[in-house]
């Protein structure tokens, strides 16, 4: 019995340890500090990746989620309202949103998280997303897609966020 949990204890630590993806570089430009992380890529799922930015500089530090759309085709990102963020089914925040054209289509959308948001990132069980969406190319119809953030994404977050 020992050793099976022994086993399953190592699994979890290597399944933890292998998907994080925390990086580190330093702006020479101002000496800014970035510390990301990003989530696995999928081909068919959306969001095809986030990705988590924590920016250290002398006078702030700044925090940016940056989500990518999956294809060309569908669930364009729209620029008419900002994307809200639902915490623990509870509290929602509308978060300031740029939308970034990447190539033809396919766009990336960023946030800024404000400061009350990071400091109760540690009483955080679960965050969803409502991203402002066009559902096809030529729409102009606006609609939602909802996306609960995936525990391990969140896991490597919060490291994000304890790093200097």
């Amino acid at each position: 019995m020992l050793k099976k949990i022994l086993f399953f204890g190592l699994c979890f630590i290597f399944v933890n340890i292998a998907h994080a993806e925390i990086k580190e570089f330093t702006n020479s430009f101002d000496n800014s500090k970035y510390i990301y992380s990003v989530s696995e890529k999928t081909k068919l799922q959306f969001p095809k990746f986030f990705s988590f930015r924590k920016i250290i500089r002398p006078d702030n530090t700044k925090y940016y989620i940056s989500i990518k759309n999956n294809n060309d085709v569908s669930k364009l990102f729209s620029n008419f309202e900002d994307i809200r963020i639902k915490i623990n089914d509870d509290v929602i925040y509308s978060c300031p949103t740029t939308i970034s054209t990447l190539s033809d289509l396919t766009t990336q959308a960023t946030i800024l998280l404000n400061d009350e948001i990071i400091n109760n990132f540690g009483n955080i069980q679960k965050i969803t997303f409502q991203i402002p969406v066009f559902m096809e190319r030529s729409s102009l119809i606006e609609s939602y897609y909802y996306v609960e953030l995936p525990k391990v994404v969140f896991t490597e977050w919060q490291q994000v966020i304890s790093k200097e």
